[in-house]
């Protein structure tokens, strides 16, 4: 059957409006949680799309630019403790997020490799489901190890700072 992904149709103005933010405020990114299903518990990798601001007015129009049915602009949970202004965000993940990288990765500049990283990731999992029997939650060994390298490499990718190699 394959995986649901949502149509979104932003205008290309649109599109590249929010490709900026996201470059320039955003995040993409995959982690791993964990879902519980009773006694059992799954390990699964989420990938999502992220802004934080202060602005909770800005980022409410961003969310009805992109209008996937999803998003919510909610108070950040990181406000360290107090000590830092209030801030909100709005985070999309699963397919909205991949829809999402369809329509705005011609724009991405900062954030390209991520999105790839992340689009190829999503192809190669549907791969996977379709190869599935259908039974338990079970996906291959090989998507658990390339989720884990992709990870990784997300991870390098968004790690702050100034990289001491690439210094001229």
């Amino acid at each position: 059957m394959g995986v649901l992904w949502y149509t979104i149709n932003m205008r290309i103005e649109e599109s590249a409006y929010i490709a900026g933010i996201i470059d320039g405020e955003g995040t993409i990114t995959l982690h791993r949680k964990t879902i519980s299903v009773g006694r059992k518990r799954y390990q699964a990798w989420e990938y999502y799309i992220g802004i934080t601001l202060t602005q909770k007015a800005f980022l409410d129009t961003i969310k009805e630019m992109v209008n996937t049915g999803k998003g919510q602009v909610r108070n950040n949970p990181r406000n360290l403790k107090g000590r830092a202004k209030q801030s909100y965000r709005v985070k999309w993940s699963g397919s909205h997020c991949i829809s999402i990288l369809k329509e705005i990765r011609p724009f991405l500049l900062l954030k390209a490799p991520q999105a790839d990283i992340i689009l190829n990731f999503a192809q190669r999992q549907e791969e996977a489901q379709s190869q599935r029997s259908g039974q338990g939650h079970r996906y291959p060994d090989w998507l658990h190890n390339l989720a884990a390298d992709t990870e990784k490499e997300i991870r390098q990718l968004n790690k702050r700072g100034i990289d001491r190699q690439s210094q001229f």
